[in-house]
């Protein structure tokens, strides 16, 4: 053994030396503190983990690359169902429904693949054999030791959930049924409330009108002529005021001659709001059944509406097509619109009457969206199913005439049916004819049914035809009258004789269409002057 010297120190040296060493330890010390605090916190970071790991309600599992679970928390036995000695070295795959499986192994790959926090909804099932639903989550855990990649598994078994969903699926489709339930009733009474109108109260006036014509006829120079007169005024604004309500509740035009009729003729209405709508539709009749009709047309009359309101817009278009059986009406503006965002909340929804819209239209299995910029106007989109085109009614055929080949004396008497489904009616249409001395009444029939029947056994030359009518309207039994009996003449009737109707009755061949309230004034001189076309 060698010894070395030891270099000679002075004292002041030795004293320096110490004193270093001390601050060493010192130092040390302080580090060793902080070690064991460190130490200290990871370890209750730990202890809080493991307690948090094993008191949690959801199921956490970690699983290596090829699925075996080695480590798994007492929640997930639970809900698995398993002791822990059968869930370890186990494939987290073999709790899983056969059908989902392949799923979970894709779902773990891409976890493994793209470093992604992956979930999806499996079916689970115990040892005992019960399956139930559980949502799985994939969670990569990457090592920095070199070891291989882990994923955690976090899963929870959601059959609450599930029933919740099922119950909550099963309120709203009764919830529907229920709303659906309501928008008919709703509809109903609508179409209850305009038939008494039309069907009572609009005919009792025109009676009235027709013998107050013939009392002021009778009382020409008396005062009472003038007291008639002004009674006249006030049931012509009586009669104004029921076509109002009337149309409000349920347009005639919808009913008579179908959605794009009335489109054209919601059209001319808002212009007296003083909205300019121009309305485009298909070439071809889209054949709705009257229950979508309605509901398109009152959806569309409320965005019009809306329009009129809020937009501060003078024009709006109206554009009607179709895909396949798929029927889409467009409404649009370019008024002040509104954000795109206030367009999701139910409170402008509500606002504009669009909740509403949106819900009716979703009961009867369309759709309803909305689009908005504030400045550039707003465009609202409906879209429902149960669309039938139809072919055009051959305007040809309709409004094809065959001259009569009898000639008719000017003595010769006026044969005339009286075609209408109110009694009261008939005999106020009866009573003003009567009058004239070259007027035969040959009958009365309430429907177009029993008016063809009639023609056939009287060949009345002129027809009065209401048009609305039970079982068969005047429109159908006009084209019938001018395809089988050519000779006769038809005149048409109607409380609201609108552009619509006029037209409707036209094409089916009738010479003529006027208002039972201007019966007094017209009937007469309209079948002299429909005989002496037809000579």
């Amino acid at each position: 053994m060698v010894l070395q010297a030891v270099p000679d120190l002075s004292r002041h040296a030795i004293q320096k030396l110490v004193e270093e060493l001390n601050v060493r330890e010192v130092e040390l010390e302080m580090q060793c503190d902080e070690l064991q605090k460190a130490h200290d916190e990871i370890q209750d970071s730990r202890n809080r983990y493991r307690e948090l790991y094993e008191s949690i309600p959801i199921g956490f599992a970690t699983i290596d690359e090829k699925g075996t679970v080695y480590d798994i928390n007492p929640a997930g036995l639970a809900i698995l169902g398993s002791e822990l000695g059968q869930a370890l070295r186990r494939g987290f795959h073999s709790f899983l429904a056969e059908h989902d499986s392949h799923r979970f192994i894709l779902l773990c790959r891409k976890a493994l693949q793209h470093h992604e926090h992956l979930a999806e909804e499996y079916w689970l099932v115990r040892p005992s054999g019960s399956v139930f639903p559980a949502r799985v989550q994939a969670i990569l855990v990457e090592s920095d030791t070199g070891m291989p990649a882990q994923i955690r598994i976090a899963f929870k078994d959601i059959t609450d959930r599930k029933k919740a969903e099922e119950t909550s699926r099963r309120h709203e489709v009764q919830l529907e049924a229920l709303t659906a339930k309501l928008f008919s009733a709703q509809e109903e009474e609508r179409k209850r409330l305009a038939t008494d109108l039309h069907d009572h109260l609009q005919q009792m006036l025109v009676i009235v009108k027709l013998k107050l014509a013939q009392g002021k006829r009778l009382a020409e120079s008396s005062p009472v002529s003038t007291v008639m007169t002004d009674v006249d005024l006030i049931i012509n604004d009586a009669l104004a005021y029921t076509r109002t309500l009337l149309a409000d509740l349920s347009p005639p035009v919808l009913r008579d001659h179908g959605l794009e009729a009335a489109l054209v003729w919601l059209a001319r209405q808002m212009k007296t709001y003083g909205l300019d709508v121009t309305v485009s539709l298909p070439d071809k009749p889209v054949g709705l059944d009257e229950a979508r009709s309605i509901l398109l047309f009152q959806c569309v009359r409320e965005l019009l509406m809306n329009t009129r309101k809020h937009s501060e817009a003078t024009e709006a278009a109206v554009v009607m097509d179709h895909q396949g059986d798929v029927l889409r009406i467009e409404v649009s503006d370019r008024g002040k619109g509104f954000t795109p965002t206030d367009v999701a909340t139910s409170e402008t929804l509500s606002q504009f009457g669009l909740f509403s819209i949106r819900e009716r239209m979703r009961t009867a299995g369309g759709s309803f969206e909305v689009s908005s910029s504030p400045n550039h106007g707003t465009k609202s989109v409906l879209m429902i199913k149960g669309c039938q085109q139809q072919n055009e009614f051959p305007e040809e055929e309709a409004l094809s005439v065959v001259e009569t080949t009898g000639r008719m004396s000017d003595k010769e008497p006026i044969s005339v049916l009286l075609v209408d489904d109110h009694a009261m009616m008939r005999q106020g249409l009866r009573t003003v004819l009567e009058t004239y001395p070259d007027i035969t009444i040959l009958g009365e029939a309430a429907n177009g049914k029993d008016a063809l029947l009639m023609i056939e056994q009287l060949r009345p030359k002129v027809v009065v035809m209401d048009i609305n009518m039970p079982v068969m309207n005047g429109v159908e039994a006009t084209q019938h009258i001018t395809k089988r009996f050519p000779e006769t003449t038809v005149i048409g009737l109607s409380v609201n004789a609108g552009s619509e109707s006029t037209k409707a009755m036209m094409s089916a061949g009738a010479t003529i269409l006027i208002t039972k309230e201007a019966a007094v004034d017209k009937l007469y001189d309209s079948i002299r002057m429909a005989i002496s076309r037809s000579r």
